[in-house]
């Protein structure tokens, strides 16, 4: 379209003085106009160039500057560009990281909440009432007097959730600080790829730290140690063994249940028959679980005294 509004332009000319030196070859001027553009032209200047004359488009061709300072700026803008999407790929790769605390703590705090509904509904059995962080039931002492009888306090695990993350290997092996987030981005950070390995190491390492205070998966008696000291307790725990493991053979519902249960379901079953005469009986392992006996046992042992 521009060669052919170039010839008719040519065209319309008609003849000029031989003095007046001319360009009249269509071809030779459109390729001189095109050659004088060392870039590509911007869409802008060719859809201008779609609804105007040739003269029109002529002229802005002439008065586009494409030098060095274009090329460095557009260099500088790239490189820009880069260092922001890696950031933010740092960014997205750390976040699941630092996550996890958050998760552990929430996780803390519902094991509490339920250590707590739990105590408080097995204390109301015995007419315990929950007061403040203890609990009260009303008695009548050996001189027939009215009184009270209190329970020790209750307190929930207190959790304080890692405020950095884990220091990791690469492949190479050297070390990095994942909370120095200006290392991790900077010219010399680690590859995508391998910024996600140490991430897989860093969270399998803080899933391990974090079973130290709470691992269901290994739970734990720690209340043998202290049956073991009193023989008045362990002949309570083996009768109540014996009791619960006999349910199993006379009690028709216990006997549905247990045969209907796979191996691993049967398994459980007879451990917690096992553990039915112990006041606290297994807790998960981990500082939790000891926190849970150290507060649960000294309660029950008490309010066991009181009943008795």
């Amino acid at each position: 379209q521009v060669y052919a509004e170039i010839q008719k332009t040519i065209a319309n000319m008609g003849s000029a003085p031989n003095a007046v030196l001319l360009q009249n070859n269509a071809n030779k001027i459109l390729n001189t106009i095109m050659n004088s553009k060392p870039q590509v032209l911007d869409n802008r200047m060719l859809e201008q160039g779609m609804y105007a004359d040739v003269q029109f488009f002529v002229d802005e061709l002439q008065k586009s500057k494409y030098d060095e300072s274009n090329v460095e700026k557009m260099k500088s803008m790239t490189k820009e560009m880069e260092d922001r999407s890696k950031q933010m790929a740092v960014l997205q790769t750390l976040d699941s990281l630092w996550s996890l605390p958050l998760t552990f703590e929430a996780t803390i705090a519902e094991q509490n909440k339920a250590l707590d509904e739990q105590l408080t509904m097995q204390l109301l059995q015995d007419n315990f009432i929950k007061m403040g962080p203890g609990y009260v039931r009303s008695a009548v002492d050996k001189m027939g007097n009215p009184s009270y009888q209190i329970l020790p306090t209750f307190s929930s695990f207190l959790y304080i959730k890692p405020d950095k993350l884990p220091t990791v290997k690469d492949s190479n092996g050297k070390e990095w600080d994942l909370t120095d987030y200006q290392s991790l981005q900077g010219k010399n950070g680690p590859a995508s790829a391998e910024l996600t390995m140490m991430v897989r190491l860093a969270r399998n390492q803080m899933q391990t730290d974090f079973k130290l205070t709470y691992d269901p998966e290994k739970s734990e008696n720690r209340e043998v140690g202290f049956t073991l000291l009193d023989p008045k307790a362990m002949a309570k725990v083996a009768q109540a063994a014996q009791s619960a493991m006999m349910q199993f053979t006379t009690d028709p519902q216990k006997m549905f249940e247990f045969n209907s249960a796979d191996a691993k379901g049967k398994e459980a079953m007879m451990e917690s028959a096992k553990n039915s005469g112990y006041l606290v009986g297994p807790t998960v392992g981990g500082a939790f679980g000891t926190h849970h006996f150290n507060q649960f046992y000294p309660i029950l042992k008490m309010k066991e005294k009181y009943n008795e």
